[in-house]
């Protein structure tokens, strides 16, 4: 959607292209309030991404990396067209995208 608020990262590999819209809280906006991760990758099953999203939610970022680490080591992915990697440097490009101001 027309998100004014979002911060949006985009990272594109040979499976597909992901994006991510970020909302950021807390005083030094270092907590992510809110993910919504969209692009043209492949994943069966698609509640994959409901599941990466909710446990984004509230997370200090330095928590990011570690949390996709153990959420793509124990989620029950049968086909996934992008890597853990693809996640991982989308969110970053969104959150690059909030230390600009």
């Amino acid at each position: 959607g027309n998100d004014a608020g979002a911060l949006i990262g985009e990272h594109s590999g040979p499976g597909g292209t992901v994006r991510t819209y970020l909302r950021l809280q807390g005083p030094s906006g270092n907590r992510i309030a809110s993910a919504l991760i969209t692009g043209d990758f492949f994943v069966t099953p698609p509640r994959v991404v409901y599941d990466l999203e909710g446990a984004l939610r509230g997370l200090p970022l330095e928590q990011v990396p570690g949390t996709l680490d153990c959420f793509f080591r124990d989620a029950d992915i049968e086909v996934l067209s992008v890597r853990k990697e693809d996640f991982l440097k989308s969110l970053q490009a969104a959150i690059d995208a909030g230390r600009q101001d």
